[in-house]
C-alpha cells in the first residue's frame, strides 16, 4: 500500500491532534523518500533534474528529516497511535465489501 499526499489531507484537517500527527508523519516520510531518491540518483550520475541546492545541503536536510521522522514515531508510540492507520483505511476502501464478492460469485 502506497500512501500519497492526497491520502493525508483528511487527517491534516482533522480536529484530533493524533490524526494530524499521523498526517505529519506520512507527509514528512513521502518528502524524505523523494529527497532520498534524488540524492541517490545524483550520486549514481542519474539525476534527471536540475538541482539548485548544493548536494551537501540536501544531504543534511535528509539527515534532519530522518531524525524528525524518528521523533514523530516516538511520539506516536508514547501516545499509542498507529501510524499505519492511513494504510489500513486505504486498504479497506480498495477491498470490495463481502456482499459484493458474494454477488459476483453467484453470477
Amino acid at each position: 500500500m502506497r500512501v500519497t499526499m492526497r491520502d493525508t489531507i483528511e487527517y491534516m484537517n482533522s480536529t484530533d491532534w493524533k490524526d494530524r500527527l499521523i498526517a505529519e508523519y506520512w507527509q514528512t516520510k513521502i518528502r524524505y523518500q523523494k529527497l532520498n531518491i534524488l540524492i541517490t540518483k545524483y550520486h549514481a550520475g542519474e539525476s534527471d533534474s536540475h538541482i539548485l541546492s548544493p548536494i551537501n545541503v540536501l544531504t543534511q536536510q535528509r539527515t534532519h528529516m530522518k531524525e524528525y521522522l524518528g521523533c514523530l514515531k516516538y511520539r506516536a508510540k508514547l501516545a499509542d497511535i498507529d501510524l499505519r492507520k492511513i494504510c489500513a483505511e486505504q486498504a479497506q476502501e480498495e477491498t470490495p465489501a463481502p456482499e459484493a464478492i458474494e454477488s459476483e460469485q453467484s453470477e
